[in-house]
């Protein structure tokens, strides 16, 4: 690798690079932003009947407040039965019975959207609060003032109920459209969910079978904080969403009349704030929708915003639709051979010219990968697909990439470490199985128990069969050992990413549990970098540029993507350049521009990064100045 070669035309590069173009997400000029939410409190009546109703402990964990219930589960998960009448008291109960997760300081994950609790040392709150007060508003703000006011009432009940203030219960629940805003001012990933629906030949019973995963920010606070809650309330249909407490969002939810829906993280262009957020639509189409018909007039007629994806199937006709939104435009595309898959890039000829992550090939490995592996097996188990399938689905660990094709704790996996919730339902008949999320494991790693939508809402006592899906098999158990360190060290990075010794106590547990595995690796040499370079600690930097040297060691890793061998070549020459090595920065650096040229970057699968060969070679044309990644979630370039 120190060896200089003469790179292919970087020029030509460069020029090729830009050619595809970044269109701007363009943000409106900044408008007024949150309101405090008085404006969303209900009459003197609603207030009376709520400080006259009291919160009971019944014992064994379960709350009750009024006729609204929270009850513990298996697997840390608990059920929460929330009756209304009215929106702000929804809220109100949601916010009483969870109060103790959503006052954890985990829950700050989700309602700090610059930086999830954790700050840098240098700001102080006056400078944390300049700065979520623009973002109030460039997004927030705009958003609230097109959000239907049963939903704004509803979020000031779960901020009175729980104790917080409304603009952090809001924030929260919205972090997935302010991310999906302004990706591309400097977010560093993106979601990762998962969808898979089958019905009439492709099932064993011919009944729709619906999978999904949820991958999200803050997988330990998610986790410990599961809720499945159940709406049932007068004027809207009852249905049960899985999600975590304190948030509006669905994520996978399934109503009394057979409808289910998901939404997906997208990277569309123009984004834009000024209308219904994704999460809205999701309750909107659970609340009020009976058929696939009505959600095409609801999301046609109502207004968009910012970028997303939604899938949507209905148990009493065996169909199913994914939608691709931005304001401008909508795409709809139906089922395929009685299948339908969704992730987390357009698939739609409408969206095709909108989609910048398919553009820059930005996280395409993982993004397109997932789809490849699950178009797969449902392909391979036409005619006999049913839950049990569907769980094993959801729960994959192969790594299907041409390069790759193994099984991964941390590769382009379906199940892989974000996931916080995995469900699988069938609507048709009201059941569906959870992933439980223990052992601090991806969710999609447990056993998935199973639930009777109707039992649960009527008191029943719930009889599910199977009673439990047992989800994916390991091949190798060191790929299950080497995922439960790395796990170990996000969660870690979650509570205190200062921790270095300890998060990086776990990557080394995860690199002896599973040696081949390079992601551990990379991981392992940003952060023993970062420390050498803050500290000018000499053995933690040849500790990190071995461990990127053996990411590129055939013999010692297993195989891996072409962009995976690029990012690990990408961290050296960085770190080389901030260390004043530039020879062998800038050989790194052409290694990866002759990949470039070899490889390009249009194939999903086997190309390079755009935004990684941009960034190349920039710091090929001037040494780099900047850092080193941090963290956890996926950086631009991978």
């Amino acid at each position: 690798m120190t060896t200089r070669k003469k790179i292919r035309s970087p020029l030509a590069l460069l020029t090729a690079l830009l050619c595809l173009g970044l269109a701007a997400c363009e943000l409106p000029i900044e408008e007024e932003g949150l309101t405090d939410g008085t404006d969303y409190l209900p009459d003197q009546e609603v207030l009376d009947r709520i400080q006259n109703t009291v919160l009971e402990d019944l014992g064994g964990g379960v709350l009750r407040f009024g006729t609204a219930v929270m009850e513990p589960r298996e697997g840390s998960i608990r059920v929460v039965r929330l009756t209304g009448p009215t929106s702000y008291e929804l809220g109100y109960q949601q916010g009483i019975l969870l109060k103790d997760s959503i006052n954890s300081p985990t829950f700050e994950v989700f309602s700090d959207p610059l930086y999830h609790g954790q700050p840098p040392a240098y700001m102080t709150q006056a400078m944390i609060d300049i700065e979520l007060e623009e973002a109030d508003r460039r997004v927030f703000g705009p958003m609230e003032r097109e959000t239907p006011v049963e939903y704004l009432e509803e979020l000031k009940g779960i901020a009175d109920g729980s104790g917080l203030d409304y603009k952090t219960i809001f924030r929260a629940s919205f972090l997935s459209d302010y991310n999906m805003i302004t990706l591309l001012d400097g977010a560093t990933g993106g979601g990762e969910c998962s969808g898979v629906f089958a019905s009439g030949p492709a099932t064993s019973t011919g009944e729709l079978v619906f999978g999904r995963n949820t991958d999200y920010e803050g997988q330990k606070q998610w986790i410990d904080h599961q809720v499945v809650v159940f709406y049932d309330y007068p004027g809207a249909h009852r249905y049960v969403k899985v999600t975590t407490a304190g948030l509006l969002k669905c994520n996978s939810a399934m109503n009394e009349v057979g409808m289910v829906v998901s939404g997906h993280f997208m990277v569309f262009t123009p984004a834009d704030p000024h209308g219904y957020s994704f999460s809205i639509f999701e309750n909107e189409i659970m609340r009020k929708t009976s058929s696939l018909p009505e959600v095409v007039t609801l999301l046609t007629e109502k207004p968009r915003c910012g970028t997303f994806g939604l899938s949507v199937g209905d148990g009493k006709t065996g169909e199913a639709l994914g939608f691709e939104g931005t304001f401008e435009k909508l795409g709809i595309r139906g089922m395929e051979d009685s299948t339908l898959v969704t992730t987390n890039f357009a698939q739609s000829s409408v969206q095709f010219d909108a989609d910048i992550a398919a553009k820059l090939n930005i996280q395409m490995r993982d993004v397109y990968g997932r789809f490849s592996r699950l178009k797969s097996l449902v392909g391979g188990h036409h005619g006999s697909i049913d839950p049990a399938k569907v769980a094993e689905f959801m729960s994959d660990s192969m790594d299907m990439i041409d390069e790759v094709k193994r099984e991964r704790g941390g590769g382009n996996v379906v199940c892989g470490s974000p996931n916080v919730t995995s469900v699988v339902f069938l609507p048709a008949q009201g059941l569906f199985w959870v992933a439980s999320g223990e052992g601090g494991m991806p969710a999609c790693k447990n056993p998935y128990r199973g639930y009777d939508f109707w039992a649960e809402l009527n008191g029943g006592t719930p009889s599910v069969t199977p009673a439990v899906l047992p989800g994916y098999t390991w091949v190798d158990d060191s790929h299950r050992a080497g995922l439960a360190a790395y796990m170990a060290a996000e969660l870690a990075y979650q509570v205190d990413k200062t921790d270095v010794d300890t998060i990086l106590g776990h990557l080394e547990a995860a690199r002896i549990a599973d040696p081949k595995e390079p992601k551990y690796r990379r991981a392992e040499a940003r952060f023993l970098l970062r420390r050498g370079i803050a500290t000018e600690s000499t053995a933690d930097l040849d500790a990190g540029m071995f461990q990127l040297e053996q990411c590129l060691d055939g013999t010692v890793v297993g195989t891996q993507a072409n962009n995976e061998r690029a990012a690990a070549l990408y961290y050296m020459g960085i770190a080389a350049d901030l260390t004043g090595n530039r020879t062998l920065a800038l050989s790194c650096y052409e290694d990866i521009l002759n990949m470039l040229g070899i490889y390009g970057w249009r194939s999903h699968l086997t190309g390079l990064n755009k935004m990684l060969g941009l960034n190349t070679f920039m710091a090929y044309m001037a040494p780099h100045t900047g850092e080193i990644p941090e963290g956890f979630a996926l950086s631009m370039v991978e």
